[in-house]
């Protein structure tokens, strides 16, 4: 008889806990990373403490004890990575504001990817569709609502308005959308398999009511076209996961593909049969149960591979570990939940089930062990989610059991011959039809089964709602199943064996891991010394601690700024200016947006920017402001800042402001000299320039204006100061301002009352039209910074930055994008760092 391998459970289970608790209560995620940290550096102490008395202790009891630490040190390292995972999801879907956006019902725009094809929702009618897909958002999921189906892998610019998704929840919000516009169609693998799904639909709208529903829901788990009627008896009879792509799917179309290829090579075999499965998944597209299946297959393929005996409990065990690390909102995602507790109660409750309806050891057996074992397969599928079935519809579906049983005998000829027809539906039209029609046959057995079973009384019989009722159902199926299997004292004998082989289990987790004899049995040598062992786990321990929990100021810097350091960044977008200021609390100012094209949003990804608090724009020439647009569909944009003299001059780069604020509703302001705004607690910004007659009453200035372009001279030139205690950083920007403009500006600057620029502790100054021989030596004097900033083209033919600029600046370290491109400045105190340039001297 083949035994279960429960050694991963644990290591499964207790990360999946984790992330419940941690993604219903935020507040608690950063203790429980701590709380296991500490539980493995224990588990490390305790294993080294007994390898250095292993001569003086027992060697039973110095391998249990070794074996239960290395266990529970396993154990903690998965559910620190997913716990990791987890704050790094709940930080940017924070960071970007959909939680204070949901919870105040805020209408905002956004730009992100459909992960899924839409669905129509239950509310959707012909009149009124209304459909719903999964947008993922800068790595954040929301769902959105929107009158229109999207497709698969498509980026879409949605605006509406956010609300808060019900707690347990994948989804970060809600998002119903008023306004929904492509911006890129899907390409590669994603249009293949939308348009076979098209395809597919397509071809099926002609046929039966039953067929439209259950022919493309074979295949592709598409039922769009299912009738209402269809639909509400397939959910009463427990028959939707025919329709939603799973493990039996992925277990016939896996079989199929073995048998086709069972003369090949064993790693032909296992790597074909893997392709095969990633074609599959592209195909019906990866939602939470497709990937736990997928997963699975993986991991038994590269069993395959290795010449490994399969075990089902330990490849669902690795499949959970792994989706739980890769996208933690799984834990909580009904569909993965009940894949899984489906899949574990197949893998431990049919064997026995099916001995139990066999009766083989009393005098008269129930039934024959083949239809035992056929009937222990849907019964052992219902117990197990049942419980979980309570949480999402407090109702006890009756006659699932046998109508999956009945309806499973034509599951495989419709999923075949659907997948088939899908397939050719594109390249052979007329045959795909005849597959099509065979499918037909099958779902229309299916079809029948589920009408019949649901007219039935009492198909299904009401229940206690939420987690109670989630226990008293489970409780009540223990104690049938209990007393059918011949009373109590077989259930305490069952209980107690399960309990005994859950702690030997346990105890010798990790003493065979992977099937690699670790610590050998005692008459043997060892093939692993205990040092080697501990050596290993340790090693994984602390490299596990020092990324999640410590985190050091080193590694931060290798990695990526360090959390709560003033941070400026430069963006090469060649002859032009894209600057980002960051304070500690998150706020981010953007100077200036660039020339069109799409090297500013690929900065902006790279540097982890999901929302522009403050947006800055100096003045309309296009390597300054082209970019606008782009930027705006790219993120939420919360401010717009442009001088009052903006206006004055005509154009396309002066409308796209008014068009952005209309679409994207962001507020615009129009600054001149001498306007302050306390932007955050330690974020103050100051407009320096252009200045404003005395005789004259600041207003904004509008019209076609003509004669000499003088826009570089109306650039909207500002003082950015954050502080930190007692350090101060101080971050001029002064656009494209001439020389007589400057000089204006530097006498205003040391004039009674003026900004005090040359209070900051620190200085960057970001240098004039990229550095144009046109600069004030007395405003450099008075400025007098530590770095400067030039914003500038490779091989541009204007000469910047010009070596007279460069030399006013002097001995302020300038930093140039046309030679260090992508570059961030981080303060620690009163030092600046710099990350991904070295320091660059000289001019042309």
């Amino acid at each position: 008889m083949k035994v279960i391998d429960y050694r991963l459970v644990p290591v499964a289970g207790v990360p999946w806990i984790a992330a419940i608790i941690t993604l219903n209560h935020r507040d608690v995620l950063l203790p429980g990373v701590l709380v296991v940290a500490c539980v493995a550096v224990v588990c490390a102490v305790v294993m080294v403490c007994v390898l250095r008395r292993w001569g003086s202790v027992s060697p039973r009891v110095s391998r249990r004890v070794l074996a239960a630490c290395v266990g529970v040190a396993v154990t903690a390292v998965c559910t620190m990575l997913v716990l990791a995972s987890a704050w790094g999801t709940m930080y940017r879907a924070e960071k970007a504001g959909w939680y204070d956006a949901a919870a105040q019902e805020s209408s905002v725009c956004a730009q992100g990817v459909v992960l899924g094809s839409s669905r129509p929702t239950s509310s959707s009618t012909p009149q009124r569709p209304v459909w719903y897909a999964d947008l993922s958002v800068q790595h954040v999921t929301v769902m959105v609502l929107s009158q229109e189906p999207l497709d698969f892998r498509s980026v879409v610019s949605v605006c509406g308005t956010v609300r808060e998704a019900p707690t347990p929840s994948h989804r970060h919000a809600f998002f119903e959308a008023d306004s929904v516009e492509v911006l890129q169609v899907p390409s590669g693998t994603a249009a293949w398999a939308n348009s076979l799904r098209a395809a597919t639909l397509t071809a099926v709208a002609d046929m039966s009511d039953q067929a439209r529903g259950l022919v493309p829901g074979t295949a592709i788990g598409d039922t769009s076209l299912m009738s209402d009627e269809l639909d509400a008896a397939m959910k009463v009879t427990g028959l939707t996961h025919i329709t939603a792509v799973s493990g039996s799917h992925f277990a016939l179309i896996f079989t199929c593909a073995l048998l086709v290829l069972r003369s090949t090579p064993v790693w032909l075999r296992g790597l074909l049969a893997g392709l095969v499965m990633v074609v599959f998944v592209v195909l019906v597209q990866p939602q939470p149960s497709v990937m736990r299946a997928a997963a699975m297959a993986g991991i038994t393929v590269l069993a395959l591979l290795l010449r490994r005996p399969h075990q089902g409990m330990t490849a669902l065990s690795w499949a959970v570990i792994v989706l739980l690390i890769a996208d933690p909102q799984l834990a909580v995602h009904y569909g993965f939940v009940l894949s899984v507790v489906a899949t574990a109660g197949l893998i431990v409750g049919t064997r026995p089930l099916a001995v139990w309806l066999h009766r083989p050891q009393r005098p008269r057996r129930w039934m024959p062990y083949g239809l035992a074992a056929f009937l222990a397969v849907p019964l052992a599928a219902w117990i197990a989610c049942t419980p979980i079935l309570i949480l999402l519809e407090p109702s006890v579906s009756l006659y699932s059991v046998p109508a999956n049983a009945v309806a499973t005998l034509a599951l495989a000829p419709a999923t075949l011959c659907a997948v088939a027809g899908t397939l050719l539906s594109t390249v052979a039209p007329g045959i795909a039809m005849l597959f099509f029609h065979a499918a037909s046959g099958a779902t229309w057995w299916i079809a029948m089964v589920a009408q019949t079973f649901a007219a039935w009384p009492s198909a299904t019989v009401p229940w206690l709602e939420g987690i109670g009722g989630a226990v008293a159902v489970g409780a009540v199926l223990v104690v049938v199943v209990g007393v059918l299997s011949g009373g109590g004292r077989r259930v305490v004998q069952h209980l107690v064996s399960l309990r005994q082989r859950a702690r030997s289990t346990w105890l010798v987790s990790t003493t065979r891991l992977m099937d690699f004899p670790v610590f050998p049995p005692r008459s043997a040598a060892p093939l692993m010394k205990p040092s080697t062992a501990l050596i290993r786990v340790i090693g994984v321990l602390v490299v596990a601690i020092v990324i999640v929990v410590v985190r050091p100021a080193w590694l931060s810097t290798v990695l990526d700024p360090p959390d709560g350091a003033w941070v400026v960044a430069a963006c090469d977008v060649g002859q032009g200016d894209a600057f980002l200021v960051q304070d500690s609390t998150g706020h981010t100012v953007m100077v200036d947006v660039g020339p069109p094209g799409q090297s500013v949003t690929s900065c902006l990804d790279d540097l982890g920017v999901t929302r522009i608090s403050t947006l800055v724009l100096s003045h309309a020439h296009e390597d300054h402001v082209g970019a606008l647009e782009e930027v705006a569909q790219h993120v939420p944009i919360d401010h717009l800042i442009v001088s009052y003299r903006y206006g004055a001059w005509s154009g396309e780069h002066v409308d796209q402001v008014a068009r952005v604020a209309q679409f994207h509703q962001t507020k615009v302001s129009y600054d001149y000299a001498g306007v302050s705004r306390q932007l955050t607690d330690t974020l103050t910004y100051d407009a320096l320039w252009p200045a404003v007659p005395a005789s004259t009453t600041p207003s904004v200035v509008r019209g076609d204006k003509q004669g000499q372009d003088t826009r570089n001279d109306d650039s909207l030139a500002i003082h950015l100061t954050l502080t930190s205690g007692e350090h101060t950083l101080g971050v001029t920007f002064l656009g494209d301002v001439e020389h007589d403009a400057q000089e204006r500006l530097a006498n205003t600057l040391t004039a009674e009352g003026a900004v005090r620029i040359s209070q900051a502790s620190t200085r960057i100054v970001k240098m004039s039209h990229h550095g144009s021989a046109s600069q004030s030596q007395l405003l450099a004097d008075v400025l007098n910074p530590d770095a400067v900033l030039i914003g500038v083209g490779r091989g541009n033919t204007y000469g910047h930055p010009h070596k007279d600029a460069l030399a006013m600046y002097q001995p302020a370290v300038p930093l140039r994008t046309d030679t260090c491109h992508n570059f961030e400045i981080s303060a620690v105190g009163d030092e600046l760092v710099v990350h991904g340039c070295a320091v660059q001297q000289g001019g042309r």
